[in-house]
């Protein structure tokens, strides 16, 4: 009984720290594809921190030639990705008040450039274009903190098939949804070591467009 009370007060010691604050963070970008006749779903791409990224290298590149072949990206989807079906991979998309949880991932690719982990998959979309101006929201975000995940500072989002629509994207932080987090021990984006503040905000990505 001793060993199973010390068992598991280690556990809580251990694993509940890992809730109060960010361990993983991403940088995301996404691409709205659209064709003649709708909108298909977003590119996402996400570059990974350099602890992450170690981690991958070290289980995944199994020849350690600094790259991921077909099999080692595959392994990679199979064992660090396809479990995020279960969080609808941090995504949500509304349109017209309706919240719609991503169920479904394609194509997914793994690559390293400039000693960082890169993903790279499409989530299917389909909305059908009019002359009318139709507004689209999406949210990436981890509910539960323990991945933060912002817009890279350059080309956030970008658009595929501006022949086929007009379209304007933003991103803004959603300062009435805010997550509040113990920053004690907890890493923070700020490279010049400043710390986590405690409260985090989702980025929301807002996509309105029009067929020509």
């Amino acid at each position: 009984m001793k060993k199973y009370i010390l068992f598991s007060l280690l556990f809580v010691a251990l694993v509940l720290p890992l809730w109060s604050h960010p361990h993983m963070f991403i940088d995301s970008q996404v691409t709205a594809v659209f064709n003649q006749k709708q909108l298909q779903g977003f590119w996402v791409e996400w570059r990974f921190d350099q602890m992450f990224t170690a981690s991958i290298r070290l289980d995944y590149d199994r020849n350690r030639d600094g790259a991921f072949n077909d099999r080692e990206v595959q392994l990679i989807e199979e064992n660090a990705f396809q479990n995020l079906k279960n969080y609808h991979y941090f995504t949500t998309v509304y349109h017209d008040g309706q919240e719609y949880q991503v169920d479904r991932a394609e194509q997914f690719n793994a690559w390293m450039d400039d000693e960082r982990l890169y993903y790279r998959f499409f989530i299917p979309h389909t909305l059908s274009l009019s002359k009318q101006e139709q507004r689209l929201k999406v949210i990436i975000f981890d509910e539960t903190f323990f991945s933060d995940i912002a817009y890279k500072e350059q080309e956030p989002v970008s658009i595929e098939g501006r022949e086929f629509v007009s379209a304007k994207a933003r991103i803004q932080k959603n300062r009435d949804a805010a997550v509040s987090f113990d920053p004690t021990g907890g890493m923070s984006r700020d490279n010049s070591g400043g710390t986590a503040a405690g409260r985090a905000y989702p980025y929301e990505l807002y996509l309105t467009f029009e067929g020509k």
